[in-house]
This record gives structure tokens, sequence and C-alpha cells, in this order.
């Protein structure tokens, strides 16, 4: 390795470290915007089944792959763009998961520097974040109606006048009606809202009454992941390390075939942390007593994991502007 790609990597490990006790990943590493959430939402969402290992092996093989294949061609910037948003992508999405297992982040976040509207709008999605993970752990309530049915109901009439009222303001004829438009829709919104917060309400107080339990909660709440979050720990600056090498390499119109040959060198033991997982997880699982489920409830809290991720990134993704008054 070159003194100058050491050094590199070295930087973007210590900016690493210092957002790890923050609430959104350091995109300023990638030369990213928050636009690219999206996209790590949509791979995630391709592992239903397979839960958050899998995305990650998947997206490491695909890398290593495509590093392979460089040494025999040429690539265009483009390309390389397109490599190290992939890469990025695998950081981030590490990144976010050791978040949630440490607590920073959740699903979906607190929004504070919102304006009231996208204030309100991020305490629903709140209650619908809670509601469907109480709905996912409690099945049969979707099946008897109550309050759960009834906020799902008003929070697609809620969606479904928000949509509505964004398809009329973006017709030009209707410029001048804008504002009496607004308006109409901001006093329909709290009515809905209102009465979501009143059978939310209503509906956390029964919860009180009957105890909730532990179950209830996500199965990464439920367990011990201390080795888990070390484990992550050691992906997360492994991956950063890969995208490090990408991302100098692409600045650089000599050399590149040496960083290749190092990458590919080093493959095994920027795979070893992921590889390890698995099994950290599964231990994991059988300390909380049930050996006989791990399997089922590791891929039980890959994808709780994945979900929970996916839901934080589609709450951080901007909604279309609403024109404010003048």
């Amino acid at each position: 390795m070159s003194a100058e790609l050491s050094s590199q990597i070295s930087r973007d490990w210590f900016d690493m470290k210092n957002s790890l006790t923050k609430k959104s990943p350091p995109l300023d590493i990638f030369a990213a915007e928050p636009s690219i959430y999206p996209k790590i939402a949509r791979f995630l969402e391709n592992y239903a089944e397979n839960g958050m290992i899998e995305a990650k092996n998947s997206l490491f093989n695909h890398l290593f792959y495509e590093i392979k294949e460089l040494q025999f061609r040429a690539i265009q910037k483009k390309e390389f763009t397109a490599l190290k948003e992939q890469a990025s992508t695998l950081v981030i999405a590490t990144w976010l998961q050791r978040a949630l297992l440490e607590g920073l982040i959740s699903s979906p976040p607190d929004v504070k520097e919102l304006r009231k509207e996208e204030e309100d709008e991020a305490e629903i999605k709140e209650i619908i974040a809670e509601i469907n993970l109480f709905a996912r752990n409690n099945p049969e309530l979707l099946q008897s109606g109550g309050k759960i049915n009834k906020i799902i109901k008003l929070v697609k009439i809620l969606q479904q006048e928000q949509q509505k009222t964004r398809e009329i303001i973006s017709y030009p004829k209707q410029l001048v009606r804008r504002k009496a438009i607004l308006a109409n829709f901001r006093t329909r919104y709290r009515e809905l809202e209102l009465n979501i917060r009143q059978i939310f309400a209503d509906f956390e107080a029964e919860l009180d009454k009957t105890s909730k339990s532990s179950s209830n909660l996500p199965l990464y709440q439920q367990i011990d992941t201390a080795d888990l979050r070390k484990n992550i720990l050691q992906q997360l600056r492994q991956f950063l390390a890969l995208y490090s090498s990408l991302d100098f390499a692409s600045s650089r119109t000599t050399g590149r075939s040496a960083v290749y040959k190092y990458l590919l060198l080093k493959k095994a033991t920027i795979a070893t942390p992921l590889w390890m997982e698995p099994g950290i997880l599964k231990k994991a699982l059988e300390q909380r007593g049930e050996s006989a489920e791990a399997e089922r409830q590791a891929l039980q809290l890959q994808n709780e994991t994945r979900f929970s991720i996916i839901e934080w990134l589609n709450a951080q993704i901007p909604q279309a502007e609403m024109d404010e008054e003048e």
C-alpha cells in the first residue's frame, strides 16, 4: 500500500470515528447528498427474505467482482462513480445498522429542525411506525379490527388528501387558488391528525393497562448486542477502507492497477468481520435461552434491522414541497 493511500484511509476513518455518536451518517466523506437515501432503501428492499447480512454479502461480492474485472480493462469516469456509490451504499448501510443497535437512530427518527407542517408529518410517521411494528408482532390484531385498523384507515385517507392537494396545486391554472387550496388542506390535515393522535393515545393507554411485554419490541432490542455492535464497527472500518481505496484510485490516472491488486489481496481481511457476523448473532440469541430457534430468530432479527433502516431512510426523503404562503 502506498503512503498516499494509507494516509487517505486513515483520514477517512478519523472522520468516520467522529460520526459514531451522531444521528445521521457522515455523507460528506462520500461527497454525497441525502438524495442517496432512496437508492439505499431500494437496495435493502431487494432482500426481504434473506435480511441484512445477505444484503451486505451480495453487494460486497459484486464490488469485488467488478474490482477483479478492472484489472483487465479500462474504466470510464461514469463507471467509477457508480462503483464508488455502491461502496458508499455498503458503508452507509453498515453505519445505520450500528447506529440502530446503539440506539442512536430509531424508526423513524426524531425530526427537529423542520418547519411546523413537517414536524407534524414526522410525528404521524412515528405513530405509523410504532403501529406497524406492533402489528407485525401481533398480526392477529389486524384481523380483529379495533384501533390499529382505524389508525391505518385514517392514515390512508390523510395520505390521499395530501397527494390530491399536491396534484391540484401542480397545475398552472390553479396558481391563483393555491393559497385557498393549501388552507383547506391544512384544515383537513389537522382534523385527521387530531383523530389519529386521539386513537393512538387510547391505544397506548390500553397497552399500559395490559402491561405491554418486551416481546412487542424488535428482537434486536431484546438481546445483548454488545459483541454484535463491536463486530459491526469492525465491518464499518473495513468497508470504509474499501471505499477509500476506490476513491483514491478514481483520482489517479496511473497506478490504479496497484490499488486493485492491493484490494484483491486484502479481500479476506476486509470480509472477515462480515463472515463472523452470523456466528456472533447466533451466540447472542442462544444466550437468550432459545438455541433451538436461533436460526429462525437470526433471520427475523436481520429483517427487523433491515426494515427499521429502510423506514429511517424513507423518513429522511424530503416530501414534495408545498409552496409556502407569501
